[in-house]
C-alpha cells in the first residue's frame, strides 16, 4: 500500500468515482474519507442511504455503460488517457472505501458547505481532494484546511463551465490545472496543468442517432472523469502537492469565464469531437 497525505470528500458523481477507482486500482490509501449524502435519506442506515443515493447521483452514466455509444468508444477513451479497458465498469460497481482509508464519515448533507461538514474538519489542517457538491464559500475556506480541485481546462485561459467542451471547441486541445481553491472561481494557486493534443482522439458516432443530451451525458460520465483523473494521477506520481511553489501566474486579467454551452456552440463542438 501506498500512502498519500491527502484527504478525500465524496460528493457521489462520476468525477469522485473516478478518483476513487484510480487509487484503489493502484493499492494507495489516505488519510480520510468524507461520503456524502442526501439529507432526505438521513433516516436510513447509512450504507442504505449511500446506495439510495448513489442510485440516483449515477443513473444516467449507469444506462448509458449499456449503450452503444459507449460500447462503441470506451477503449478509444481509456487507451488515449492510458487507462485499464475495464476501468468504468470498475468505477460504476461497488467501491470498497474500506480499502481506501480507515476513517472513513458519513454525512447526511451533500451540501459542501453544510454545518456539519465544517464541524468535522474545522480544525484539522488537511489537504481535501473536492469532488463536488457546491461552490465553497469563505466559512469553510477560512478553516485550517486546503482544498485541492482539478479543473477541466487550462488555467488562467478557460475559467468556469464546461472546459472541456470549451478547450476542444475554442483550442483544440484537452486542458486540464489543479490549484487550491479560495473564493474566487477557478482563480486559486495554482500546482500544475497540462495540455493534451487531440489527435488520434475522434470517436464513433452510435448506429442510431440520439440526442445532444445523451452526447453531453456520455462526456461528463466518462471524458471529464477521466481527463481530471490523468491529472491526478501525474500530480500523484510527480509529487506536486509535496512540492508545491505556487509559481504559475494565475493571472486574473488572461483567459475567458464561460458560462455552459448553448445548443449550437453544443453541436458545434459535437462535430469536432465524433467521426459524421
Amino acid at each position: 500500500m501506498k500512502k498519500l497525505n491527502i484527504s478525500i470528500i465524496f460528493y457521489d458523481s462520476p468525477i469522485a468515482r473516478s478518483y476513487i477507482n484510480y487509487l484503489l486500482i493502484n493499492n494507495y490509501i489516505v488519510d480520510e474519507l468524507i461520503i456524502l449524502t442526501d439529507k432526505k435519506y438521513k433516516f436510513f442506515p447509512k450504507n442504505i442511504a449511500f446506495k439510495i443515493n448513489s442510485f440516483f447521483q449515477i443513473f444516467h452514466a449507469l444506462n448509458l455503460l449499456k449503450s452503444d455509444l459507449f460500447a462503441k468508444n470506451n477503449n478509444k477513451i481509456t487507451n488515449y488517457f492510458n487507462f485499464e479497458n475495464d476501468f468504468f465498469f470498475k468505477m460504476y460497481s461497488n467501491l470498497n472505501f474500506k480499502k481506501l482509508t480507515e476513517k472513513i464519515y458519513f454525512i447526511s448533507n451533500n451540501d459542501i458547505n453544510s454545518n456539519e461538514l465544517y464541524n468535522l474538519i474545522e480544525n484539522k489542517n488537511k489537504t481535501y481532494l473536492y469532488t463536488g457538491g457546491g461552490i465553497l464559500k469563505k466559512k469553510i475556506l477560512d478553516s485550517k484546511n486546503k482544498f485541492l480541485h482539478i479543473h477541466p481546462g487550462y488555467l488562467p485561459e478557460v475559467r468556469g463551465a464546461d472546459g472541456a467542451l470549451w478547450s476542444i471547441l475554442k483550442f483544440n486541445f484537452f486542458g486540464v490545472s489543479s490549484f487550491y481553491m479560495n473564493e474566487r472561481i477557478d482563480e486559486g494557486a495554482i500546482i500544475f496543468r497540462e495540455k493534451l493534443k487531440l489527435s488520434n482522439f475522434l470517436l464513433r458516432l452510435p448506429e442510431k442517432k440520439v440526442d445532444n443530451k445523451v452526447y453531453y451525458r456520455f462526456i461528463y460520465s466518462f471524458i471529464d472523469p477521466l481527463l481530471r483523473t490523468y491529472h491526478l494521477r501525474n500530480i500523484v506520481k510527480n509529487d506536486y502537492l509535496e512540492n508545491f511553489s505556487d509559481h504559475i501566474n494565475n493571472n486574473l486579467k488572461s483567459g475567458v469565464y464561460y458560462s455552459f454551452m448553448n445548443k449550437e456552440n453544443l453541436e458545434n463542438f459535437l462535430k469536432k469531437l465524433f467521426n459524421e
